[in-house]
């Protein structure tokens, strides 16, 4: 074990909170919850028309004098978990039992310190038959403990560890599914709160609401992936292209899926409840066990949550379980063993769909990659970005997508055919482009600031290069993007980055800052519309960060409500992009011009077209040309 997490065995520190009291809500209809939630309440479950919020003698006086009926379930909550909580081991003693099963087989995990809550190390266990080398493998996550007294989420992980390590030499299946999956496990994610036996952090922050996709800063949380414990998700997600993750929690018996900040369903929601059904279905045995599926914004409405921002950045299939959390130690296992059932299911189809690799069709080395589906849409993902690797879970269908990398010309792939219960696999061969461009490759967050159950946008659709599809960022609200890190943003002569808007009629402003750190940020100006940003008007050379803001213009009502993000694109090479690259007196009759995806559109006329990127090709040879303005 590593002796940074020895050292933390022994120390425990304490702090004093106010004194938490369970109360049972009652509401009159489903827009209670947005209002409660909005108001800063922290729902924690709902059955039927009551919400159980975590409140104090302030927030009681609040909801009374809001008019809601409440009744008192505890008074003191922290007191109630802490006597079921006899029934769990100590953190210590979790440590103690990761420790031991990995020096028992380390041929097939690696334990490591990922970080820190509060001062405690945040411990995972990667399972695998090659655990120190990255692999070309499916890879799964699984975490337990976003609210330290949910401990039930962290018996569930430790069953699922000492049954795949307790039955890899005897069991042919498991076997099987060790060598080719990487399985990652989080047991307690929350550490801090694990010892103190509290629903928060050392910060008295909601994890679970501090996610930076569709964050509201509910749960006390400040701004979007502020605490620790959740950058840290970050970056494992990053650095590992994980197709399917599980958060286990304690407040019902569901599984939980996409989405919780919003009523309309995913483009991928036909699988997803399908597969939420499945993981259900094997969770038979008694009351205590059986879990049913639920819809998380049909539950209740939740931002910032750790499943919509896996799915909503990185395209990872994920889900919420909830589970009971008894204080009988068969019943504990009861729910462990049920759930082992629907994780080895799981395991067994994480191969299904579309795999494949990109790669430089020059080298042959992988590169980093954004993968994007249309017809039928479905959510992006990215590849590996160390071996290149990628897993898209689908269902038996066709399919079509369009592969980006910064630097690189974008490959459409079409009529893909997926068989029932088997993978296509793929090998991605991009070409570079003579004239690089990069573009808007990753969500870090997203901020809403009004009631958007109307918004039919997507942000994927605010990913790779312009293409007419966009997200509507809402009345006030914000996006921050990331470029590849390999290819930032330059400070090179003329415009370094452009803006675009997506086509909703109306021309609508908004404020446009660049970062390196997501710390110290420069104003680079108010935009509207499709517009050209200069990194001169700030103090840096280079940005990773864009953070677009709208500023109250245009229309607020939904469902197009604030600036309409179609993408933003930065020129990968020794001079920026120049506003006067469109030569005008260009006679459309002697040139064929296509877009980015080789598709001709010489009937619109360059006086006609969109302010974007285009090419024209003229005796063979073709040029490129940008057009930001009319």
């Amino acid at each position: 074990m590593n002796n940074k997490i020895l050292l933390f065995l022994f120390f425990i520190f304490s702090f004093t909170f106010a004194t938490e009291k369970l109360v049972e809500v009652r509401i009159f209809k489903q827009a209670d919850i947005l209002y409660l939630s909005e108001q800063g309440f922290d729902i924690i479950t709902r059955k039927g028309d009551f919400l159980y919020i975590l409140t104090d003698e302030k927030g009681i006086g609040e909801l009374m004098g809001l008019g809601y009926p409440i009744k008192i379930v505890y008074e003191d909550y922290q007191k109630e978990m802490e006597k079921i909580s006899l029934q769990y081991p100590s953190f210590q003693e979790v440590l103690f039992q990761l420790d031991s099963l990995a020096r028992r087989f380390p041929e097939i995990t690696k334990l490591e310190t990922l970080g820190y809550s509060g001062s405690y190390p945040i411990v995972s266990m990667k399972i695998t038959d090659n655990p120190l080398i990255e692999e070309e493998e499916p890879e799964i996550k699984i975490t337990g403990c976003h609210h330290g007294n949910e401990k039930i989420s962290t018996a569930i992980c430790l069953y699922y560890i000492k049954r795949l390590l307790n039955e890899y030499y005897e069991n042919p299946l498991i076997n099987y599914l060790v060598n080719n999956r990487e399985i990652w496990i989080i047991p307690i994610l929350n550490s801090d709160g694990y010892v103190r036996n509290r629903r928060y952090n050392n910060n008295n922050v909601d994890l679970n609401r501090d996610y930076g996709y569709m964050w509201a800063g509910s749960g006390n949380s400040p701004s979007p992936l502020s605490q620790n414990e959740t950058k840290i998700m970050k970056e494992l997600s990053v650095n590992n292209n994980f197709s399917f993750s599980y958060d286990y929690h304690s407040a019902a018996s569901y599984v939980n899926y996409l989405w919780d900040f919003h009523p309309k369903d995913p483009p991928d929601s036909n699988y997803i409840i399908y597969l939420s059904q499945r993981y259900a279905d094997s969770t038979y045995g008694s009351s205590t066990t059986r879990l049913v599926p639920i819809n998380g914004y049909d539950w209740y409405m939740v931002r910032g949550s750790s499943q919509d921002y896996l799915f909503g950045v990185f395209g990872t299939l994920s889900w919420t379980i909830e589970t009971q959390q008894p204080s009988s130690q068969i019943q504990i296992d009861s729910i462990g063993m049920a759930n082992y059932r629907a994780f080895i299911d799981v395991l067994r189809i994480m191969k299904k769909g579309i795999i494949g690799k990109v790669i430089d069709s020059i080298t042959n080395e992988p590169i980093p990659a954004l993968i994007t589906f249309y017809s039928p849409k479905r959510w992006h993902i990215y590849n590996d970005p160390f071996l290149g690797d990628f897993y898209k879970p689908l269902p038996e269908g066709e399919y079509n997508m369009i592969v980006y990398a910064c630097g690189y010309y974008p490959k459409m792939i079409e009529n893909i055919i997926v068989n029932p219960d088997t993978a296509t696999e793929i090998l991605v061969k991009l070409i570079p482009n003579e004239n690089p461009i990069g573009f808007a490759y990753r969500v870090y967050y997203v901020k809403r600031t009004d009631t958007d159950s109307l918004n039919p946008t997507l942000t994927t659709d605010c990913l790779g290069l312009p293409d007419s599809l966009f997200y509507s960022l809402c009345f006030g609200g914000e996006i921050v993007l990331e470029v590849d890190k390999r290819k930032p943003i330059r400070n090179f002569s003329g415009i370094d980055f452009v803006v675009y808007e997506g086509d909703d009629g109306i021309t609508e402003s908004y404020d446009c800052y660049v970062s390196l750190d997501l710390i110290n940020w420069h104003y680079c100006g108010r935009g509207l519309g499709t517009q050209g940003f200069d990194l001169n008007n700030t103090p840096l050379d280079s940005a990773y960060y864009i953070k677009i803001v709208d500023v109250n213009s245009g229309s607020n009502n939904l469902p197009y409500d604030g600036f309409d993000l179609d993408g933003v694109i930065y020129y990968i090479g020794e001079v920026g992009i120049a506003e006067n690259n469109v030569n005008k007196r260009i006679n459309n009759d002697k040139f064929r011009i296509f877009n980015y995806l080789g598709q001709n559109i010489s009937n619109r006329g360059i006086k006609n077209l969109k302010k974007g990127v285009y090419f024209i090709k003229n005796r063979e040879e073709i040029r490129k040309i940008v057009k930001i303005r009319d």
